[in-house]
């Protein structure tokens, strides 16, 4: 699964429970493609969750599962 890094600010934001991740809070997008599922890290490289990316929207990341899992019929919300 690609890995994207992000920011402090959103890695804060994150683990208050927020569900999206700004374009403008992404550090290192590990070569993530339109539609792509993938691990969130912060800054220091610790799993954040699963997000779906979007190169189209302010909303670059919108979170899946609170683990790095690849998505399934049993991904865990």
């Amino acid at each position: 699964m690609t890995q994207v890094k992000v920011n402090r600010k959103a890695a804060g934001r994150v683990a208050s429970g927020h569900p999206w991740i700004f374009s403008s809070d992404v550090t290192d997008l590990g070569g993530a493609q339109p539609g792509d599922a993938v691990a969130v890290l912060d800054s220091n490289g610790r799993p954040l969750g699963t997000a779906h990316y979007s190169s189209t929207s302010q909303i670059a990341l919108r979170r899946l599962s609170s683990k790095a899992e690849q998505p399934g019929r049993e991904l865990e919300l």
